[in-house]
């Protein structure tokens, strides 16, 4: 079967303490785009997973979560068969964007169906969690608050179906050394719940005014570019602009696609990724 696997942004993310097992409580706003990566994924009669990636660079096959997502799940349903997952890459790579992360939730839902629905979806999601913070989130979908390291989800509704235009920068930052940065700053923290009051109330304006990531506090004070990138973004017409996640790819939110395009399209740099998605409104 055939089956997307959908990019993430934040709207809004607070780091809120550190735990005694040495990973952090997060408080933040994730949102749901169409910017997706695209993976084939079928039963198979050997016990083996056959893996297939157009872009080798991102782990050898036993590495790769969409991989281990397979792994996991073959091994939880105690399969007989095994299965063949081909993945199309689109999302960039290490960019805030969870793309890896969506990988592996869209295979864990490809399998679930292919298998007969073994997990509900609660199940499935404590699975994913296993994997990665953002995995239950991807397999959700829409738009939510998420707590805890990721596994406390409650859905959102209200928010527009506004077009993003997103650039990651040439340079990529790894998602622990975020987290070491965060630890050696005193930094400001938004207000995720009047974040998420805004959206249910569709209040877009009022969101955007109190909206933030803890993380960007920390990136730009070594990465300038994003702190260009969100300024790029807001004199070309952007109605909001952040980082997305621990970074580096930077979002501008825009009312239409063409205006979207036309910022992406006047940066003409040759190193940077850009991309222009819309918001996806699944919550089921």
């Amino acid at each position: 079967m055939k089956i997307n696997a959908n990019a993430k942004i934040n709207l809004s993310l607070d780091i809120t303490g550190k735990r005694p097992d040495g990973y952090h409580n997060i408080c933040m706003i994730m949102q749901e785009t169409n910017l997706c990566d695209s993976l084939e994924v079928n039963l198979t009669k050997e016990p083996i997973i056959d893996f297939w990636c157009d872009k080798k660079v991102v782990d050898k096959d036993e590495d790769n979560i969409a991989y281990k997502a397979a792994a996991l799940f073959l091994k939880k349903t105690r399969a007989m068969h095994g299965c063949s997952i081909k993945l199309k890459k689109c999302i960039p790579d290490s960019a805030g964007l969870g793309g890896g992360s969506a990988d592996a939730a869209a295979v864990l839902r490809a399998l679930n169906e292919l298998c007969g629905n073994p997990f509900e979806k609660k199940e499935l999601i404590e699975l994913g969690l296993s994997l990665g913070a953002d995995v239950p989130f991807c397999i959700m979908g829409g738009t939510a608050i998420a707590e805890g390291i990721g596994e406390f989800l409650t859905p959102l509704s209200g928010i527009e179906k506004k077009w993003i235009a997103l650039i990651k920068p040439d340079f990529s930052v790894s998602t622990a050394e975020a987290y070491r940065m965060i630890d050696s700053f005193d930094l400001p923290h938004p207000d995720v719940n009047k974040a998420a009051k805004y959206i249910k109330q569709g209040d877009m304006e009022s969101l955007y005014r109190v909206c933030a990531n803890v993380f960007e506090y920390a990136i730009a004070k070594n990465h300038p570019q994003i702190k260009f990138l969100k300024e790029y973004f807001m004199s070309h017409g952007a109605r909001f602009a952040m980082m997305s996640g621990s970074g580096p790819t930077v979002y501008g939110i825009y009312d239409s696609f063409h205006a979207a395009k036309a910022a992406i399209d006047a940066l003409n740099e040759p190193s940077y990724e850009a991309r222009v998605a819309q918001f996806s409104c699944r919550n089921k």
